[in-house]
């Protein structure tokens, strides 16, 4: 395998060996490559945006995140994110592309089996109250019939859950919502959702439904407002028929995500690897020096 010299900083889980080994996109690069961690002097550096320590390296700069965050290009020579950034040094990583979860999308769907088990009627679990349109649409949805809530916001049931899977397969419906909206941001919680064999009610990417499969969801997005798509729960809630198609439904809307696919993502990362753009960070030091003279100009 070709050895690489690497960092990892300003990750969502801090810093040291330990937990840079822990961290997916290390775990998954270190099937392919040789990876050499050196703090000092790395000739690619793999940062997120939970700090700013990516300024004092001169390498080659990787941006990776999972947040509903632009990748800056003056500062990262290249970029991993869910937006569908149409960008010559970006290319479109999903965050659940990395769960333990993600080949489940795979599988057959059983849906006699989630049928004939004994369920409550919809799950919730979150820690984030800040998530306004989420705990509004947990509110809204109560007023029908209870919504189990087994984390930190709304908890309702004594305790927060451990396993969130378990939790969430012993539900009909779940509340899968992200954080805020963006086109292309989808993280783990609709694969969450789908896999736990729930019927997901999704918001957060209006465009989720070109990675899977929008039959096998209820995408608030195709709704005018939460009243209307808690009408259409209740219909749902009511018809077995109706929970059938979509618990028949296929994870994914062609098979697979063409994002995720192992080869298509070890192909961008060898193109970068192998050197042929090495001369970004000369552009970018060009890049910023231009822009201090133009500040400095402009304040003076």
């Amino acid at each position: 395998m070709k050895q690489l010299k690497v960092h990892f900083t300003d990750f969502w889980n801090g810093g040291g060996e330990d937990r840079i080994r822990e961290n997916p996109i290390y775990k998954f690069l270190s099937n392919h490559y040789e990876l050499v961690l050196d703090a000092k002097a790395p000739d690619f550096l793999f940062y997120s945006c939970f700090g700013d320590d990516y300024r004092s390296y001169d390498c080659i700069r990787i941006f990776y995140t999972g947040e509903n965050r632009r990748p800056d290009f003056d500062n990262a020579d290249y970029a991993f994110t869910f937006d569908p950034l149409d960008h010559p040094r970006h290319f479109r990583l999903p965050l659940y592309r990395f769960y333990a979860e993600y080949p489940e999308v795979f599988k057959p769907r059983e849906p006699d089996r989630v049928l004939g088990e004994e369920r409550k009627f919809c799950a919730f679990v979150y820690s984030n109250e800040a998530a306004r349109e989420r705990v509004q649409f947990f509110d809204q949805l109560c007023e029908y019939k209870q919504v189990d809530s087994g984390g930190k916001v709304r908890n309702n049931i004594g305790h927060n859950v451990e396993d969130k899977l378990a939790f969430l397969r012993d539900h009909r419906f779940s509340i899968a919502f992200e954080n805020t909206s963006h086109e292309g941001y989808t993280t783990e919680k609709l694969l969450h959702a789908l896999v736990s064999d729930t019927i997901p009610i999704y918001w957060g990417n209006p465009r989720a439904g070109e990675d899977f499969n929008s039959e096998a969801f209820i995408n608030c997005h195709d709704y005018d407002s939460f009243s209307a798509v808690i009408d259409h729960v209740k219909e749902v809630d009511a018809d077995v028929a109706l929970q059938r198609r979509y618990l028949s439904a296929s994870f994914l809307r062609d098979g697979e995500i063409p994002a995720c696919q192992e080869d298509r993502i070890i192909e961008r990362f060898d193109s970068i690897f192998e050197g042929a753009h090495h001369q970004l960070p000369r552009t970018r030091k060009r890049i910023q020096k231009t822009l201090r003279r133009l500040r400095h100009w402009l304040r003076h």
